[in-house]
């Protein structure tokens, strides 16, 4: 056994592509030993001569095993992070699909935080975990009162084939588990998403699986479930605001309580 894992191990080399002295071993045993999974807020900021971007990970809440007293809170998963850049601003005009650069930022992150400072460089957007290939969560969030931003620009970006069939899936699939842990992404942002889906539905081969997993994840909650309260709020805001708010105004008059 121990010569097969070598022979694993030897087929990867973090050292020359990510400049990292983390072998192999370390970073898988990172993610086989550890429970639970990270959720990753990318901050991106981006001024008129520069654009900033920092990434934080901590152990993301909706995880958590029943039993937690034994996980280290301040854990730091060893997670291979690859984001594209892309947009551009020319006197105020937006252009998404200008000025991109896969995989832009390409390290291996260990730490719980770390800022990346790009000078003479201006973007848009920003999209990690590409290809969704690990197992996180991806928050981005953006600075005052223009917080979702980023998660706009991925609306618009659906309609475009500049993102692949795998980042789209990823995307949808972050936008789905957010709203439930509570953080800033909510179910609004998730079904403009959805909704996106339906203008070039081809190019979502690959999203159109997550939607369905998690729709049927969603729709099978029990009635009086204490989770998914954020979901519960949100479907029920949303049925009740197309008979404004009146409960009375759902069904015919001469309803009975049970019919109600």
């Amino acid at each position: 056994t121990s010569n097969i894992l070598s022979t694993f191990y030897s087929n990867f080399n973090f050292n020359e592509a990510l400049n990292t002295t983390v072998t192999a071993e370390e970073f898988l045993r990172s993610w086989l030993e550890e429970k639970n999974y990270p959720i990753v807020n990318v901050n991106f900021e981006s001024g008129n001569e520069s654009t900033t971007v920092i990434f934080r990970q901590t152990r993301y809440i909706g995880s958590f095993a029943l039993n937690n007293s034994l996980s280290d809170p301040d854990y730091a998963w060893k997670i291979f992070v690859e984001c594209d850049l892309g947009g551009s601003s020319t006197d105020g005009n937006w252009n998404l699909t200008t000025n991109h650069v896969k995989s832009k930022l390409k390290f291996l992150f260990d730490t719980s935080s770390y800022t990346i400072e790009i000078p003479n460089e201006n973007y848009l957007w920003i999209k990690c975990n590409k290809d969704f290939y690990s197992f996180q969560v991806t928050e981005y969030l953006s600075p005052g009162d223009k917080i979702l931003e980023v998660w706009e620009h991925f609306e618009t970006l659906f309609n475009d084939d500049l993102l692949s069939n795998n980042d789209k899936a990823d995307i949808l699939n972050n936008a789905f588990i957010l709203p439930h842990g509570g953080e800033f992404v909510d179910y609004n942002t998730t079904i403009a998403l959805i909704r996106a889906m339906h203008n070039n539905p081809v190019s979502f081969s690959t999203a159109w699986p997550v939607f369905v997993w998690h729709w049927n994840y969603l729709m099978g909650v029990e009635e009086h479930s204490r989770y998914f309260r954020n979901f519960k709020q949100f479907a029920t805001d949303t049925i009740l605001a197309l008979y404004e708010y009146n409960i009375d105004n759902v069904v015919s008059a001469g309803a009975t309580h049970q019919e109600k």
